[in-house]
């Protein structure tokens, strides 16, 4: 190695950020998830969507080398029938380029975006990855500086025109951005596209887009990859270097993992999920971290010449796993959201439950309706980032909901009803009172011209005489209820 400075921590790192967000309603079918694709790169956000089968078909030099290598670790790692179903797209996005920050050590540092994709789903949810590279030597404070891009200022970055006349024209502040800033920026117009091109509603600010989102939560995951700067093997690099991995993990300065846990080298150890003894693996709450030994690094490149293919492989299919993970997690928001819409918003009104009922429906498709993953080897890790995210938590949760859901449907039904039968008893009732009033009346008068009239009347006195009961009705159901 050309610098032998023993305070470097990695020599080549790579960082993607998977930013899952809502896009406030479902597609209605595939030929509007297509539509929505081809809207997006009239406004130049994306390049097309990433045509698997051309791809595996004998076409794959007309792709770059990461679509390539996404389309087949889909293929590897889905289930055949999941990735047919026509649940979702992937496209290329011309994501923003020359992008320098500044965050702590990294001053004036240039970010290499290597790739940037966006994950469509029929349940309007959005994938958004981007994939940094950094081929630096850096040491450790600089690498955790690189681990949280998505915290650090912009300094110089470029956007499509499309992009720079959303700002314009919502009045955007778009001063000391954040990487993350950004990110969200992106996200923002991606759903003023469906909204104002697919669904043609007149968006005139940001507050009328947020609106129609309603649900307006999203999820940030990090993906590590790294080769440390030491010729060390995985197990002798953990040993020595078991405080840094651990403050990358918890995202805590290192001095303080020293000082106030002395005792991480078993705990890095247990959770390493790689079952490879060139490589370790762990997963958090929004980090997941691999570290490849150079070792294994060497051994590609006298193999095959080069070793960043190989690289890529591995972050790719771990962005399948964790896209499919997200999603999960993400639609489990949602459904909460919307189960708590019918049981605590009052104003909500029983011809809309239907319509949110029917999206539950949908949303929850993506738990029972089909296969994911192709191999039940990879069940342990799925299970073990289900429990890390909280995805485990969070469905029990919504199971419970929904029994209560259930039950409160039932009781609104019996109410509805209830409360018709109220109604048509007043307004009958009601009716059978101004009768028989207007009916004495007219004996009285014995009049050919006051029948005429007072049968007028007996309507008007009907609606009047049952407005009446409704009104003490509901005034005495309301004092109840409170």
């Amino acid at each position: 190695m050309e610098n032998e400075d023993s305070s470097y921590f990695t020599r080549h790192s790579l960082f993607a950020f998977v930013y899952a967000f809502y896009l406030g309603d479902l597609f209605e079918d595939f030929d509007e998830l297509k539509e929505f694709i081809f809207s997006l790169r009239n406004v130049d956000i994306v390049d097309d969507f990433v045509d698997f089968d051309r791809i595996l078909s004998g076409y794959k030099e007309h792709f770059d080398l990461f679509s390539s290598i996404l389309a087949e670790s889909l293929l590897k790692i889905l289930d055949d029938e999941y990735v047919s179903s026509e649940k979702f797209l992937i496209a290329s996005v011309k994501f923003s380029d020359n992008i320098t920050v500044n965050l702590d050590k990294l001053s004036n540092f240039k970010v290499g975006i290597r790739k940037a994709f966006l994950f469509i789903h029929k349940t309007g949810i959005c994938i958004l990855i981007i994939i940094c590279e950094s081929r630096n030597y850096l040491d450790f404070q600089e690498f955790f500086d690189f681990t949280h891009l998505n915290e650090a200022k912009l300094v110089n970055y470029s956007l499509a025109s499309s992009l720079e006349d959303f700002i314009d024209i919502f009045k955007l502040d778009n001063d000391e951005m954040s990487f993350e800033d950004l990110i969200s920026l992106y996200s923002d117009f991606i759903r003023y596209i469906f909204w104002s091109k697919i669904r043609n509603k007149n968006i005139k600010s940001i507050d009328d887009l947020y609106n129609y989102v309603e649900y307006n939560y999203d999820h940030f995951y990090r993906l590590v990859y790294f080769i440390p700067y030491e010729k060390k093997s995985i197990k002798d690099f953990l040993s020595s270097r078991s405080y840094e991995i651990y403050s990358l993990l918890m995202s805590e300065d290192v001095d303080i993992v020293r000082k106030f846990a002395p005792y991480v080298v078993d705990e890095v150890f247990d959770n390493n999920l790689s079952f490879e003894e060139d490589k370790a693996f762990y997963v958090e709450q929004d980090l997941s971290l691999t570290v490849f030994s150079p070792m294994f690094i060497d051994f590609l490149i006298e193999k095959y010449g080069d070793y960043e293919e190989t690289l890529y492989q591995y972050l790719l299919e771990d962005i399948v796993y964790f896209e499919i993970i997200i999603l999960w997690d993400l639609v489990l928001d949602i459904v909460d959201y919307l189960i708590n819409d019918i049981l605590y918003n009052k104003k909500i009104f029983p011809s809309s439950i239907a319509d949110i009922e029917h999206n539950i429906l949908l949303m929850l498709n993506e738990f029972y309706g089909i296969r994911t993953f192709n191999s039940q080897e990879d069940e342990e890790f799925i299970n073990i980032a289900k429990e890390k995210l909280g995805i485990a938590n969070k469905y029990n949760n919504v199971r419970e909901k929904l029994n209560l859901l259930e039950t409160v449907s039932n009781m609104s039904f019996q109410e509805s009803s209830q409360i018709y039968q109220v109604y048509l008893t007043i307004i009958f009732g009601a009716f059978t009172i101004g009768q028989t009033i207007l009916a004495i009346l007219a004996i009285i008068l014995n009049n050919i011209i006051s029948s005429i009239i007072l049968s007028n009347l007996s309507i008007l006195a009907t609606i009047f005489l049952g407005l009446i009961f409704i009104r003490k009705w509901l005034i005495s159901k309301d004092k109840i209820s409170k």
